[in-house]
């Protein structure tokens, strides 16, 4: 499998805009379109998992996975929270 394939090419294209962005090369009438932008297309993503959710499917694997997954989401927002506080 080619390295192309594995890789998914939005990646490389957000770390080059972030690094063009970082030294100023992007002007900050396009960076605010381009956050716009980023917020709504991510929206549009999930969604687009929700909607390919199959809640039967979900309905059958019972209620561990679902606290599993609480559990592990509440953990992300904890430790945000915790490295936003650290930072700041």
């Amino acid at each position: 499998m080619s390295l192309q394939k594995l890789f998914p090419w939005f990646i490389a294209c957000f770390v080059l805009f972030a690094g063009l962005n970082t030294i100023g090369l992007i002007p900050v009438e396009l960076s605010g379109a381009m956050r716009q932008a980023s917020r709504f297309l991510m929206v549009i993503a999930l969604a687009a998992i929700g909607l390919k959710t199959n809640v039967r499917q979900f309905a059958r694997t019972g209620w561990k996975p679902f606290v599993h997954a609480i559990i592990l989401s509440s953990l992300v927002v904890v430790v945000s929270f915790a490295v936003v506080a650290i930072v700041l």
